[in-house]
């Protein structure tokens, strides 16, 4: 028992932080919070149901986008990063976003109600279960896991992640961090 505490010490720091993740690639790391990818690694091809009930794929984006994995339960970090989003939204016109549902259990219906709460403006992805756990952790190379309390009943990162058009990770920030999201704003701009 003594083992699996000093394991889940660093394990949750390393989840809470949302920095665990393996990609192919050399990231850099010139500001803390932020990792740019020297070499970009392309998104697999996605099909989600979006909070209007239609087929998205990632071919629909033609502009460089943010991503962020929430939940519409989520009281806690999902708020906040939309909150960063609406204001990387309004910084950065033309940079497309998109919020993918770690829950597979939020329906359409459930994503335009919290859209609606968020008064976002960008696209909320769902799919059936397993399918957008599955794109978090070999797409975009993120940690989702099940949580063990009913307050938290998901844990995932709280990285916005910088798409280009050709759908290839530019960079992960951590939308806690002012500096990072700062980082965000300048990087995307270059992509415009």
């Amino acid at each position: 028992m003594k083992n699996l505490t000093v394991l889940a010490g660093p394990l949750a720091v390393i989840m809470g932080m949302g920095l665990f993740f393996v990609v192919k690639g050399r990231p850099t790391r010139a500001i803390a919070g932020v990792t740019i990818m020297t070499e970009r690694p392309e998104i697999p091809i996605f099909s989600l149901t979006s909070d209007t009930g239609e087929k998205v794929t990632n071919q629909d984006f033609n502009q460089p986008w943010i991503g962020a994995f929430v939940f519409s339960n989520c009281g806690t970090q999902c708020p906040m990063m939309g909150a960063k989003m609406k204001r990387l939204r309004r910084e950065v016109p033309g940079l497309g976003a998109v919020s993918f549902s770690v829950d597979p259990g939020d329906t359409p219906a459930k994503l335009a109600k919290y859209k609606r709460g968020l008064g976002a403006d960008w696209t909320f992805l769902t799919g059936g279960p397993g399918v957008v756990r599955k794109l978090c952790i070999e797409g975009f190379k993120l940690p989702v896991a099940d949580g063990t309390t009913t307050d938290d009943p998901i844990l995932h990162s709280k990285n916005l992640v910088l798409v280009d058009k050709k759908n290839r990770i530019v960079g992960y920030f951590d939308s806690d961090d002012p500096v990072s999201i700062k980082a965000l704003i300048r990087t995307a701009k270059g992509l415009l």
